[in-house]
């Protein structure tokens, strides 16, 4: 298991480049031309990058076409997120997947699917075209989810899972799934920005409360030693989620 940090632009080089696992949101690549040159030489690297089609932070994901084109921008990523929405996820998730399989599937990429629920989990983990179920912060008990999918879906002990964001705990959250050999096979990595959004406020992992402001991808401006802090923080992180592999 892995962890994908989320940091703004200014700060990739020196906070997320050590990871090679990533998490790239389409709808900042279109915008910014450094942050797709990142992803862009993390896969020239080697670096597993998902490709996130923006609906978390847009309410919406980027439109399917775009999705497309930063796809082949930045070099065909490993797994592309095929868009979802609250509701009518099941209509869109299908007529979407299509949509990407036509025009990518071909390459070899992996897709992964977001449920909005318990029929939706059960429904996306029986598709043979998904690869991989993210498993959103939405979910309370997401351990809980995977034992379900695995206990009664026989498909899916030919896909893996991604945990997508943390809620509120960055280490309450993935204990569970950290602890539990069978599960933590089947986990592919988690990504978030917490750890940053702490470490930007001087604060601990376990000292998520009260919950920090959101990430400003385009923010900047952080004194020497916050950004020595939470660099090493986000490091800490990441072998903390690796010590269990």
């Amino acid at each position: 298991m892995k962890f994908a940090p989320i940091v703004p632009v200014k700060y990739l080089k020196s906070m997320a480049e050590d990871s090679d696992y990533q998490m790239c949101l389409a709808h900042i690549l279109l915008s910014s031309r450094k942050y797709k040159g990142f992803y862009k030489r993390a896969i020239e690297r080697g670096n597993t990058v998902i490709m996130d089609n923006g609906a978390c932070e847009l309410g919406q994901s980027i439109a399917w076409e775009k999705l497309v084109e930063c796809y082949y921008e930045i070099g065909e990523p490993a797994v592309v997120v095929i868009p979802d929405q609250e509701r009518g996820n099941m209509q869109v998730f299908e007529k979407s997947l299509q949509f990407l399989d036509d025009r990518i599937g071909r390459n070899g990429v992996k897709f992964m699917a977001c449920p909005h629920g318990q029929e939706d989990l059960m429904e996306m983990a029986k598709n043979p075209r998904v690869d991989i179920i993210g498993i959103n912060r939405d979910w309370i008990d997401r351990a809980r989810a995977i034992v379900l999918v695995l206990d009664k879906v026989h498909e899916s002990h030919e896909k893996f899972f991604h945990m997508l964001g943390i809620r509120k705990d960055p280490i309450g959250e993935v204990l569970p799934v950290l602890e539990n050999d069978d599960l933590r096979s089947r986990v592919m990595g988690i990504d978030s920005s917490m750890p940053y959004r702490l470490g930007r406020e001087f604060r601990g992992l376990d000292d998520f409360k009260p919950y920090p402001k959101p990430i400003d991808f385009e923010e900047g401006g952080l004194l020497n030693n916050i950004v020595r802090f939470t660099t090493r923080q986000i490091k800490e992180y990441g072998k903390f989620i690796r010590s269990k592999n």
